[in-house]
C-alpha cells in the first residue's frame, strides 16, 4: 500500500486537480463555477466521511464504492480506505476549493491557511519516507499513505496557494515590493535547507561517523553558517535595491523635467481636463495665450470656452467615453481672448485623445491644438492674387504670356492664347515647351527662343517683331521682363504684346518704350539696403523705411553700427568685416535695429558682398527681415528646470526594540516618535499593530509571529502608520530577530525609514509618464531627442511617418544624416553653439530628406537640457511639418511676383478701387497717364484727383460694376470738356475670399490715337473705294475701246498678209508676223486686265460645292491636260460660301500654273486637297514643277510681274494676281512654299462661314 494509489484516494485526487484548474483560470461562466463547486464538494465530502470513518469507527462503506477489498487483506481491516492524512487533506482541500470560488479577501486568506496545512501534513509523510520515521506517513491500525500520495498533495496543496497569487497570504510573496522579494529569496532556504541538513546529521550519526552532541553541534554551526550568508546576501540585495530606488527617483526627475520641457517647448497648445466633469487640470503657456484673458486651471471646458459649447465639450466627453481619437484640420472656431471680448475668427488644427490619470481608474482627455490662422490668411491671401492676376490678365487686351526656366509655359490669358493659334496654327496650353509648339516654323522659333532665352537672363526690354506663319502674320510690340522670386532667382519670364499691326499699316508712330525695371529693391517684399564704404546707407527700399520708421532720406544719412543696437554692435561688425575681407561670402545672422521711435526691432539680416573684378570689395547688399514676432515666441520660452536637483532628501532612520510578548514598543529613537508625531509615552503605550494601517497589519504581523517563534531570523516590509493626526506615513522597516542568552527569540530590532516621499514620487513617475507619454505618441507634431553629439535617442511615430523611417532606423543617426545639404547650415553651427552652453535654444526652417529621397519642409525648434552641474546633457527637438505653408509662400511669391511684372511693365492702365471708390493701387502707367505721385491718388476717389463731370461719370460706373457683380466693358472720357481723350476701360468686381464684393479690378487703354486713326483709315477706305470704282470703270472702258483699233490693225495686217504674201520678200513677212503676234499679246493682256477689273464682290456670296468648281476648272483646261499629258488629281473638297464663276476662275489659274511651269521633258503631277483648321479651309494645290526662289513669293502675287520670258513660258502675268483678288474678295488669304527643283504648293484658306463684315473692293 505504501507504493500506490488508493482507489478513492486516486479519484479525489483527479477531482481536486480539475476543480483547482477550473479555480485557477479565473471568475468564467457560471457553468464553470458549478462544475467547480460540484467537483469541490465531492472530494470535501469524500475526505469528510473518511476521517468520520476513522474518528467514530463507522463505516459508510464509501471504501469499497469503485473497488473491493475484503477486509484483513494487506493485514489491515479496512485496506482500500484511505490514511487519516489524506482524508485530512481531500477535506480540506475540497473546503479550500469551495473558499475560493467566494473570491473574496477573507475567504481567499482562509483557503490559502486551509492550503498551508495540507502542505503541513504532505511535508510530515514526505519527511517520514524521508527519515524512514513510519509514524509521520502510518500507523499500525491504519491505512498508511502512499509516498505518491503524499507528493500529489504537496503539489494539491501548493496548487491552493497559487490559485490566487495576487490575494491574501499570498500577496506577501508575490508581490513587487522588498519584502516580498526577500520572502521568495528565504524561503525555498528556509524549507529545503533544514531538511537537508537533518538528514544529513541522521546519515552520520547512522553510519556511526559522529555521536549525538557532535551531530547537534555540527548542525548548529551549519545553520549559522548557511543563514549568515543569507542574511549577508540579503543585504547586498538591499542595498542594490535602495541604489535602484534612487535611479527610479532620479528618472522621476528626469522624465518631470523632459515633461515640462516638452510642454513649454512644443508649438502647440496643451491642456489636460479630467474624464469626468472635463476640468482643466493642466495647461501650457501656449495654450494660455490663446485667450490670455482667461483663467483656465480648474475651470472646467465649458466655463473657458462658452462661447464654442455645446460641440467642443460633447467631443472632449465622446473621446472620453469611447477611446476613439478626435482629429480636427484647419477648424474654423470663433474665440475671445478674454470673457465679454468680441470673437474672433481663427483657425486650428487639434487633436484630443484618452489617457489614463494615476490617481486611480479615472480618465483623462489631452488635447493638442496648433493654430493655423496665420497659414490660412497666406492661402486666402494667394487665392486672392491668383484671383486678381486671373482677372487683370483677362481683362487686358494685351496678350500677356510666362515661362519658367526651360520655356514651359506657367501663365497666359486667353487673348494670348487665341492669337497663338491663329499665328502659328497650334494650340498652346499650360506645360507647353515653346521650342515642340514652334519646331514647324524655324525661323520663328530661333527669334522667339532668342528674346525669351534674353528675358530669362535677368534683362528687362522691348522688341517690336513680325510673328506667325506667311499669310497671317502680324506685328507685335512685346515687353518682356524676368520674373523674380523673394530672394531675386529668377524663376520665369514675362513677356506683355501689344499688336502694333494696325499701327504699322497706318505709319504710326512708335510708342516710347516703357522704362526698364527698377532694381531688386522693388522685387522683393523684404527690406533691402546698399551699404558702401564705412557701412553706410547708399540705397534703402520702402520696406525698410516702413519697419524702421525713418525717411529715405534720413536713412541715407547714417551707417550701419549706429542703427545697430549696442548690444548686437560687436556681431554686426564682426560679419560686416568678415563680409568685406570675403571671410565669408554672405553672412546671415539676427540683431536688433534702433527704430525712430527708440525701440529695438528684431531682424534677420542677409549681408552679400559685392566685388569688383579684382575680388575689391565694393559694396554690400543687405536684405532685411522682420522676425520680431518669431522673437517674441522665442522669448516666451522658458528655460528648462536644472536636469538634476536634490532627488530624494535623505529621511531621519528611526530605531525601536519591539517585545513579542505584547507587540508593544520597548523603546524608541527621537527620530521615530517624530516622524509619526507621538510622544515617546504614547509610542511606548501603544501595541504598533494599533498605528499600523489595517489593511498593512497582516503583512507584518505573519512574519512577526514566524519570528517570534524563532523561524525567521529577519525580515524587511513596506507598510502604513498613522500618523498622530490622522494620516498616513509610508515606511520601510527593516527588522531583526534578537536572541537571549538561551538561543531563544527575545525581541526584534525594528529600524524604519520614512519613504512617503518615495511613494509620492511613485506616483508621480506614473503620472508624469502617462502625461508625457500621451504628448509624446500623440503630438501633431514630431518629437526626438538627440545626446551632444547630434545622434538620435528617441523619436515619436509622428517624426517618423515625416521622415518615412521607423525608430529603430533612426536611433543612433546624426541629424545630419537626414538634413537636405543645402541646409546644412546655420543648423549644424547652432546645434553646436547651443551644445556648447552658447545657446539656450534656437529656431531653424530647413529640409529634411525623406527615406524615399523626397524632401519635406520642417520647422525644428531645439532646446538643450542641462545636468545638476549645468552642463547640457541632451536636446529637445519639435518638428514642424511646413511644406504645406512654404508650398502656399512660394506661389504666393510667385503670383505676386508674375502680378507685379505685369502691372509694372504693361502699357495699360491697371488699378483697383475698394467699395467706396478709393483708389487702392494703380500701376506705374495709370500714375505716368495722371501725372501724378502715388501719394496723390492712392487713397482718394476719381472726384478728388480729378475732378469735373468725367470722374462723376467714371464714379457712377464703378459703382454699377460693384452693385451688378459683373464685367463691364466701357468707352470713358475724364476731361470731356478738356483734350476729350478717349480710354476703353474693362472693369470687373474684386471679390473676396467668401465671394462678396469689395471693390474692383479695371483696365483701361488710353485709344484716342486708334480711335482717330479709325475714322481716319475709314475715310481713306471710302476714298479708296473710289478710287477704285472709277479705275475699275477706267480700266473697262479703256479695255474695251482699245479692243477696237487693235481688232483693226489686227484684220488689215492679216489681210495684207494674205493677199500680197507673194509680192513680199522674206523679211516684209517677217515683220508682219511681228505685228500680227504683237496685237495677239496686246489682246490677250487686255482681256487679262478687263477680266482682273470685273473681280468684284457686287454678287452675294452663297454656298458653293467646290468639287463642282474643280470639274469645270478642269473641263476647260481638258485640252492643256491633253497637251501636257498632265496628271491632275483631288481629295473630297469642302462647301464653303462664295461666288461660284470666281472659283471656278482661281482653281483654273493655279491648275493651269502647275500644267504650264512643268520641267522639261516630263509630264507634270498636280493634286488639289483641303483641310479645316478652325473656322477656316485651307485649300493647296501641289505640282511636281520647276519650283519657285523664295525672294519672289511676294512678287508673283503682283500685277504684271512675270519670273521667265514669253519664249520660255507664254503669259500675261494677271493670273497669279487675279487670284489673289478673288481669294481677298472672299475673305481669305493666299500664299506660296517652294524650293526651285521641287515644286511648288499654292495654298489659299477660306471661310467655312461667311464673315460678318465683308471687305470692301
Amino acid at each position: 500500500m505504501a507504493g500506490f494509489l488508493l482507489t478513492n484516494a486516486a479519484l479525489c485526487l483527479l477531482l481536486a486537480a480539475v476543480a483547482l484548474v477550473l479555480v485557477a483560470l479565473g471568475p468564467g461562466s457560471r457553468v464553470r463555477r458549478t462544475i467547480s463547486r460540484v467537483l469541490a464538494a465531492v472530494v470535501m465530502t469524500v475526505g469528510s466521511l473518511t476521517f468520520l470513518e476513522h474518528i467514530l469507527g463507522i463505516n459508510f462503506g464509501i471504501d469499497q464504492f469503485l473497488a473491493h477489498e475484503p477486509p484483513g487483506a494487506l493485514g489491515i481491516l479496512h485496506p482500500n480506505r484511505m490514511g487519516p492524512p489524506g482524508a485530512i487533506t481531500y477535506a480540506t482541500g475540497g473546503l479550500s476549493l469551495l473558499l475560493l470560488l467566494r473570491r473574496n479577501e477573507r475567504s481567499v486568506r482562509a483557503a490559502q491557511w486551509l492550503a498551508i496545512m495540507i502542505c503541513i501534513v504532505a511535508m510530515l509523510g514526505i519527511l517520514g519516507y524521508f527519515y524512514s520515521i513510519k509514524g509521520l506517513y502510518g500507523a499500525a491500525r491504519f491505512t498508511v499513505i502512499a509516498l505518491p500520495a503524499t507528493i500529489g498533495n504537496l503539489l494539491f496543496g501548493i496548487g491552493l496557494l497559487c490559485a490566487r497569487p495576487r490575494d491574501g497570504i499570498m500577496a506577501g510573496v508575490t508581490s513587487s515590493d522588498q519584502g516580498s522579494a526577500i520572502v521568495r529569496r528565504l524561503l525555498p532556504a528556509a524549507v529545503l535547507l533544514p531538511i537537508l541538513l537533518g538528514w544529513l546529521r541522521l546519515q552520520g550519526e547512522w553510519h556511526g561517523l559522529y555521536e549525538l552532541q557532535f551531530g547537534t553541534a555540527l548542525l548548529i554551526i551549519s545553520w549559522i553558517i548557511i543563514f549568515s550568508i543569507l542574511i549577508y546576501k540579503t543585504g547586498a540585495w538591499l542595498r542594490q535595491a535602495a541604489e535602484t530606488e534612487r535611479l527610479a527617483l532620479e528618472e522621476v526627475q528626469t522624465q518631470r523635467q523632459l515633461l515640462d520641457s516638452v510642454v513649454a517647448n512644443i508649438p502647440a497648445g496643451i491642456f489636460l481636463a479630467r474624464a469626468e466633469d472635463l476640468r482643466i487640470e493642466l495647461a501650457n503657456q501656449q495654450y494660455k495665450e490663446f485667450a490670455p484673458g482667461k483663467e483656465m486651471v480648474g475651470k472646467t471646458v465649458e466655463e473657458v470656452w462658452p462661447e464654442i459649447q455645446p460641440w467642443f465639450g460633447d467631443i472632449q466627453r465622446r473621446v472620453a467615453a469611447t477611446g476613439i481619437p478626435h482629429h480636427a484640420v484647419d477648424d474654423r472656431i470663433l474665440l475671445a481672448r478674454s470673457h465679454g471680448a468680441a470673437l474672433e475668427e481663427r483657425y486650428f488644427t487639434w487633436s484630443t485623445v484618452r489617457v489614463p490619470l494615476p490617481e486611480g481608474q479615472e480618465w483623462g482627455v489631452l488635447t493638442t491644438a496648433w493654430e493655423t490662422t496665420q497659414r490660412k490668411r497666406t492661402e486666402d491671401e494667394l487665392k486672392q492674387a491668383r484671383d486678381l492676376l486671373k482677372g487683370i490678365l483677362e481683362g487686358t487686351t494685351s496678350y500677356i504670356g510666362a515661362v519658367d526656366t526651360k520655356y514651359r509655359f506657367m501663365a497666359m490669358n486667353s487673348a494670348y492664347r487665341e492669337t497663338f493659334s491663329d499665328l502659328f496654327g497650334v494650340e498652346a496650353k499650360i506645360g507647353d515647351c515653346i521650342a515642340d509648339l514652334l519646331a514647324h516654323v524655324p525661323e520663328q522659333k530661333a527669334t522667339a527662343m532668342s528674346v525669351w532665352q534674353k528675358a530669362l537672363q535677368g534683362e528687362t526690354f522691348v522688341v517690336e517683331e513680325e510673328f506667325g506663319v506667311p499669310g497671317r502674320s502680324r506685328h507685335f510690340e512685346i515687353r518682356f521682363s524676368p520674373i523674380k522670386d523673394r530672394e531675386g532667382t529668377i524663376v520665369g519670364a514675362a513677356q506683355i504684346s501689344s499688336d502694333i499691326t494696325a499701327r504699322k499699316e497706318a505709319e504710326e508712330a512708335l510708342r516710347q518704350n516703357e522704362e526698364r525695371l527698377r532694381t531688386i529693391f522693388d522685387n522683393a517684399g523684404i527690406g533691402i539696403v546698399e551699404v558702401a564704404e564705412g557701412d553706410r546707407f547708399v540705397a534703402v527700399n520702402d520696406r525698410v523705411c516702413e519697419m524702421l520708421g525713418y525717411a529715405r532720406d534720413e536713412l541715407l544719412t547714417m551707417d550701419v553700427h549706429r542703427l545697430t543696437s549696442p548690444e548686437d554692435r560687436p556681431l554686426s561688425d564682426e560679419m560686416n568685416r568678415k563680409v568685406h575681407e570675403g571671410v565669408l561670402a554672405r553672412a546671415v545672422y539676427d540683431k536688433r535695429y534702433l527704430k525712430r521711435d527708440g525701440s529695438a526691432l528684431w531682424v534677420h539680416v542677409s549681408v552679400t558682398g559685392i566685388r569688383d573684378s579684382g575680388g575689391r570689395w565694393i559694396r554690400s547688399i543687405t536684405t532685411v527681415e522682420d522676425i520680431s514676432e518669431r522673437k517674441q515666441a522665442e522669448d516666451a520660452l522658458r528655460r528648462s528646470e536644472q536636469k538634476f536637483r536634490a532627488v530624494f532628501e535623505q529621511a531621519a532612520v528611526g530605531i525601536a526594540r519591539v517585545s513579542f510578548t505584547d507587540a508593544r514598543w520597548m523603546d524608541i529613537n527621537e527620530a521615530f516618535y517624530q516622524m509619526l508625531g507621538y510622544t515617546v509615552e504614547e509610542m511606548l503605550a501603544t501595541p504598533w499593530p494599533d498605528i499600523t494601517h489595517p489593511e498593512d497589519v497582516d503583512l507584518d504581523l505573519v512574519p512577526f509571529r514566524r519570528m517570534a517563534v524563532g523561524e525567521l531570523e529577519n525580515y524587511s516590509v513596506e507598510k502604513r502608520f498613522i500618523h498622530k493626526d490622522g494620516h498616513h506615513v509610508w515606511a520601510r522597516l527593516t527588522l531583526s530577530l534578537v536572541k537571549d542568552v538561551a538561543g531563544n527569540p527575545d525581541y526584534e530590532i525594528a529600524i524604519i525609514e520614512n519613504i512617503s516621499e518615495y511613494k509620492y514620487a511613485e506616483n508621480r513617475l506614473r503620472e508624469n509618464e502617462a502625461r508625457f507619454r500621451g504628448i509624446f505618441e500623440n503630438a501633431a507634431v514630431g518629437i526626438s531627442l538627440f545626446d551632444r553629439s547630434g545622434r538620435l535617442m528617441q523619436a515619436n511615430d509622428k517624426l517618423c511617418d515625416t521622415l518615412g523611417y521607423q525608430e529603430s532606423e533612426l536611433k543612433g543617426r546624426s541629424f545630419e544624416d537626414f538634413s537636405f545639404a543645402e541646409d546644412m547650415e546655420p543648423d549644424r553651427s547652432n546645434y553646436r553653439h547651443m551644445m556648447d552652453g552658447e545657446l539656450p535654444y534656437y529656431v531653424v526652417e530647413k529640409r529634411y530628406a525623406r527615406k524615399d529621397r523626397t524632401l519635406v519642409w520642417v520647422r525644428v525648434t531645439r532646446a538643450v537640457q542641462r545636468g545638476p552641474d549645468d552642463e547640457p546633457q541632451y536636446s529637445i527637438n519639435i518638428v514642424e511639418d511646413i511644406s504645406a505653408r512654404k508650398e502656399a509662400e512660394s506661389e504666393l511669391h510667385r503670383t505676386a511676383a508674375l502680378l507685379r511684372t505685369v502691372t509694372e511693365n504693361t502699357p495699360d492702365f491697371i488699378f483697383v478701387k475698394d467699395r467706396q471708390g478709393r483708389m487702392l493701387m494703380a500701376n506705374p502707367a495709370t500714375l505716368n497717364d495722371l501725372g501724378k505721385p502715388p501719394e496723390e491718388v492712392l487713397g482718394r476717389t476719381d472726384d478728388e484727383f480729378l475732378g469735373g463731370e468725367g470722374a462723376l461719370k467714371i464714379m457712377e460706373n464703378d459703382r454699377m460694376v460693384m452693385e451688378r457683380g459683373e464685367t463691364l466693358v466701357l468707352e470713358e472720357i475724364p476731361h470731356p470738356q478738356g483734350d476729350r481723350r478717349v480710354y476703353l476701360s474693362s472693369k470687373s468686381p474684386y471679390l473676396d475670399e467668401n465671394g462678396k464684393v469689395i471693390g474692383l479690378i479695371g483696365i483701361s487703354r488710353d485709344i484716342t490715337d486708334i480711335k482717330r486713326a479709325g475714322e481716319e483709315r475709314e475715310r481713306l477706305l471710302a476714298e479708296v473705294q473710289r478710287s477704285n470704282q472709277d479705275l475699275q470703270q477706267f480700266a473697262y472702258v479703256a479695255s474695251h475701246d482699245l479692243q477696237e483699233p487693235l481688232r483693226m490693225v489686227s484684220s488689215y495686217m492679216q489681210l495684207l498678209e494674205r493677199k500680197y504674201r507673194d509680192q513680199l520678200d522674206e523679211k516684209a513677212q517677217k515683220y508682219i508676223h511681228y505685228a500680227v503676234d504683237g496685237t495677239k499679246r496686246m489682246q490677250n493682256l487686255i482681256d487679262g486686265l478687263l477680266r482682273y477689273s470685273r473681280i468684284s464682290r457686287e454678287k452675294e456670296l452663297v454656298p458653293v460645292d467646290t468639287n463642282a468648281t474643280y470639274a469645270a476648272a478642269i473641263a476647260n483646261l481638258a485640252k492643256a491636260i491633253g497637251e501636257a499629258g498632265g496628271n491632275v488629281t483631288v481629295d473630297l473638297l469642302p462647301t464653303v460660301p462664295g461666288d461660284e464663276i470666281q472659283l471656278v476662275q482661281l482653281f483654273q489659274n493655279l491648275i493651269g500654273n502647275g500644267l504650264k511651269y512643268r520641267k522639261p521633258g516630263s509630264a507634270p503631277k498636280v493634286h488639289v486637297s483641303a483641310r479645316q483648321l478652325g473656322e477656316e479651309w485651307i485649300f493647296s494645290v501641289t505640282d511636281d514643277g520647276i519650283g519657285i526662289p523664295p525672294q519672289h513669293f511676294d512678287r508673283i502675287f503682283q500685277i504684271f510681274q512675270r519670273l521667265h520670258t514669253k519664249d520660255e513660258y507664254p503669259g500675261t502675268g494677271i493670273g497669279l494676281a487675279s487670284c489673289k483678288k478673288i481669294v481677298e474678295r472672299h475673305g481669305g488669304r493666299i500664299w506660296v512654299e517652294s524650293e526651285p527643283g521641287k515644286g511648288s504648293t499654292f495654298y489659299f484658306a477660306l471661310p467655312a462661314k461667311e464673315p460678318a463684315h465683308e471687305p470692301r473692293d
